[in-house]
């Protein structure tokens, strides 16, 4: 006759399982986070550009055409011209100035430890009781 609780008690239980379902969420969605995060950052940094140098046109040329209309502007940003500030580098979905690996990561470790301390109190519930068992078999009524 055991005494164990359900696993469902255990607060651990509820901490690995969420925290696992939430990975799983995360690791289906990356690349519709990273399509979804490069368009949103896109549009941060030209309102940034159009913000520091009011050049409208020559960001819209950017945008559509992937590449700089002007001769003496850095093709892939982030230097200076003699025409003001240089069209920033935009955002793609895999270089995205958010990343998820760190939250990836934050969230299995949290998953991975959830999971080791369940164990560890499944065990030690289990020593307890055998050890609960063992003196109750040794003393007479």
């Amino acid at each position: 006759m055991s005494n164990r609780q359900p696993i469902t008690d255990s607060l651990w239980f509820w901490f690995a399982l969420f925290s696992g379902f939430g990975l799983a969420a995360l690791l289906a969605t990356g690349g519709k986070f990273g399509k979804r995060q490069a368009g949103v950052e896109r549009r941060f940094q030209a309102r940034q550009y159009v913000q520091s140098s009011g050049k409208v046109d020559d960001l819209i040329l950017e945008t559509r055409q992937g590449q700089s209309q002007s001769k003496d502007e850095p093709k892939d940003g982030g230097e200076e011209t003699s025409k003001g500030p240089a069209l920033p580098k935009y955002s793609t979905p895999k270089e995205t100035l958010l990343r998820l690996g760190p939250l990836a990561g934050i969230v299995g470790a949290v998953c991975a430890g959830s999971l080791v301390l369940l164990v560890r109190e499944r065990l030690l519930l289990k020593s307890v009781d055998r050890s609960e068992q063992t003196a109750s078999d040794g003393v007479a009524p």
